[in-house]
């Protein structure tokens, strides 16, 4: 799906700027941006993969169900009475450094859907920002955008009722 919506992206650029413009070229500061937004969706794009199908230490994206204590992860705390285990490291700033960066990411928000969503924010903008161009340059009407927004919503109701 995201393939698909990146390859219509390009295609909706290529159309974008083979337009006849008043100046003679497309708006240079929404050519940029649109490939700033459609860039940064293709490079996150393999991360979003990656992160949705592997396990990579985050509760909240691995589905791990927190509250569950686990008897055998504890079983010589109990038995011996000690409350730490010694790591046997002497620098302390280092490891308790560690220990939060470790927490933090073990407890922040689910990475894939984290990501998704950065991604959908990717491929909306540019094209918020092209019809807000076509607009203001004439090329699309207020009144046929918002029939063309529409009209797909109308032909679902009319197909389903």
């Amino acid at each position: 799906m995201q393939i698909f919506i990146i390859t219509r992206g390009i295609y909706r650029f290529t159309a974008y700027v083979a337009l006849p413009w008043s100046t003679g070229q497309a708006p240079t500061n929404s050519i940029n941006a649109y490939m700033l937004f459609i860039g940064t969706s293709i490079i996150i794009l393999p991360f979003f993969i990656f992160v949705a199908f592997m396990k990579v230490g985050n509760y909240s994206n691995d589905g791990r169900k927190m509250g569950i204590f686990n008897i055998g992860r504890f079983s010589k705390r109990l038995i011996s009475g000690v409350d730490e285990i010694e790591t046997g490291d002497s620098s302390e700033s280092a490891c308790s450094e560690n220990r939060w960066l470790s927490a933090v990411w073990k407890h922040s928000l689910p990475t894939a859907p984290l990501l998704h969503l950065l991604i959908s924010i990717c491929f909306l903008f540019p094209r918020l920002i092209t019809e807000a161009q076509l607009i203001r340059h004439g090329f699309l009407g207020k009144g046929k955008f918002l029939a063309l927004e529409c009209q797909h919503y109308v032909m679902l109701t009319t197909l389903y009722f």
